[in-house]
């Protein structure tokens, strides 16, 4: 029996050994924002803690970043599963807690879904936050932003209402100036006009051909060619802003998720069919407003409906969305100096302070990534 517990004992000590994170040596949950690699810079920080608390509130989501020095030999899924089991971040019941880890020196990260939110936040959408915003501030060396950035991808993938407050601070303003653009063409309407009025009256004034005035007339001078120029932008530009809107239109009314999509689908999605009809009719010469026209115009608009089904609900279709759905908080454009310090309040959390999770459980959802 001696011997047996001697032969057992090697093993015992393995196994316990095996073990190179034990619960005690993971960090403690100290604040929605816990900075042990000291990567986020403090306005940062204030900024992030702010966000967080403001959709917790909105929301009851609880959403909490960690960053480390290292893993300590762990896989940074490994890391992160214990980390969320000892914290039990989100709420019992709901299980909508997310921690977004960053390993500095292992130059990994990940987004760890709570049982209650892999619906809405799913791994496909995680690892576009990590690869499509955080990452590529990481090769900046821009940690604080990339961290903000993917806290803002997250809070957008939930329906936060903070996210929709903050899209314009964090996606820079870049609106299109049609008063601007208005007024360029109004200007070289004015100008041309004067030109042609000038040139008429001096015709009708000296009528023979060796007038001097006459000869100017003839050809183009600097003024016309730049005005032509001008036009030419302004064309230019008004249709490649029609078409990226038109192609944003249809991208949400076939490929946003939920309420939003099918709002787009109604508010646009008829405009084919009746155009589509009216053309029809024209062509067989029936009566707009007949019953041929009311159910040509039925089966157009039912296609349109038929199509965005196909999309939310098959497979390939759920495929084909993730990677067509547009962005609806453009926060794909992000510009570090769209940022202001008064945008958000200070965090009420320091190191010393009481938050808790609420007995979240989680079970591995989520996605990582390295740069």
């Amino acid at each position: 029996m001696k011997r047996a517990l001697l032969c057992l004992l090697p093993l015992v000590i393995l196994f316990s050994s095996c073990d190179p994170k034990p619960e005690d040596d993971l960090p403690e949950l100290t604040g929605r924002v816990v900075d042990l690699a000291d990567i986020i810079p403090p306005a940062t920080e204030s900024r992030l803690n702010s966000l967080l608390q403001r959709h917790e509130e909105a929301t009851t989501d609880q959403v909490v970043v960690l960053t480390v020095e290292s893993l300590e030999g762990l896989e940074i899924e490994d890391y992160s599963i214990r980390v969320v089991e000892k914290w039990k971040i989100g709420q019992k019941g709901k299980d909508n807690g997310v921690l977004l880890l960053v390993a500095r020196d292992d130059r990994k990260v990940r987004i760890e879904v709570g049982y209650g939110l892999e619906g809405d936040l799913t791994d496909l959408h995680s690892k576009r936050i990590i690869d499509d915003r955080i990452i590529p501030e990481f090769k900046k060396g821009n940690f604080g932003e990339g961290i903000l950035y993917g806290v803002s991808g997250i809070m957008h993938r939930l329906g936060s209402p903070v996210a929709s407050e903050t899209s314009d601070e964090l996606s820079g303003t870049g609106s299109f100036s049609g008063t601007v653009i208005g007024e360029q063409i109004a200007e070289a309407e004015t100008n041309t006009s004067s030109e042609i009025s000038g040139m008429t009256s001096d015709s009708s004034t000296d009528a023979t051909p060796s007038s001097p005035v006459a000869e100017q007339s003839e050809g183009r001078d600097l003024g016309d060619w730049i005005g032509i120029g001008i036009g030419v932008l302004v064309s230019i530009a008004m249709c490649a802003f029609a078409f990226w809107m038109v192609q944003y239109f249809i991208r949400a009314m076939f490929f946003a998720d939920g309420a939003t999509g099918w709002i787009f689908l109604v508010a646009i999605g008829w405009i084919p069919g009746f155009v589509t009809a009216s053309i029809l009719i024209g062509a067989f010469d029936w009566d707009i407003g007949s019953w041929q026209f009311w159910t040509m115009f039925g089966l157009l608009f039912g296609g349109t409906v038929a199509i965005r089904l196909l999309f939310q609900l098959t497979d390939w279709g759920k495929n084909l969305s993730e990677k067509w759905e547009p962005d609806m908080s453009s926060s794909g454009s992000y510009s570090g100096s769209s940022y202001s310090s008064s945008s958000y309040s200070s965090s009420s959390f320091s190191s010393g302070s009481s938050f808790s999770g609420g007995g979240g459980s989680f079970g591995g959802g989520g996605a990582s990534g390295s740069w």
